[in-house]
């Protein structure tokens, strides 16, 4: 018969890590931030529906994503979001965001400036010349 008891030990310590989890995030303001995060994705995800490589935008709280028109080519994607310096798993037609409630503006844009590059961009009309949302810092051509 064989002892099932060492793999059950690390369930008080799990337990606990979950329940100091919850609190703070019922301790931090993260509804608004949530909100934040849905208003920079939404301002800086929206030049991709110009472009021709990409069929939706979505985004829903602090999720954005990107459909593609076409299944995209995983592994080259992959190592093309790590060349630029960021960490995005792309799964069959779409290229998605979840980051953390306690990222960052910056690291945020960082992520959005990927997904729009990987999107092929260079064929869209750039006629937003500015991010309009009061959350992100670029002020810079989208």
């Amino acid at each position: 018969m064989e002892a099932t008891a060492p793999p059950l030990w690390a369930i008080p310590l799990a337990c606990a890590v979950a329940v100091a989890s919850i609190n703070l995030l019922l301790q931090s303001n993260w509804q608004n931030k949530i909100a934040d995060i849905e208003q920079q994705l939404r301002c800086e995800l929206e030049p991709a529906q110009n472009a021709d490589s990409v069929a939706d935008v979505r985004v829903l709280g602090a999720i954005g994503v990107l459909e593609m028109s076409s299944p995209v080519d995983m592994a080259s994607l992959q190592k093309f979001f790590l060349d630029q310096g960021v960490w995005i798993r792309p799964f069959s037609k779409l290229i998605y965001l979840m980051p953390p409630y306690t990222i960052s503006s910056e690291d945020l844009s960082r992520l959005t400036g990927a997904l729009l590059k990987a999107a092929d961009l260079s064929t869209w009309n750039q006629e937003v010349a500015y991010c309009p949302c009061t959350v992100c810092t670029n002020r810079t051509k989208v």
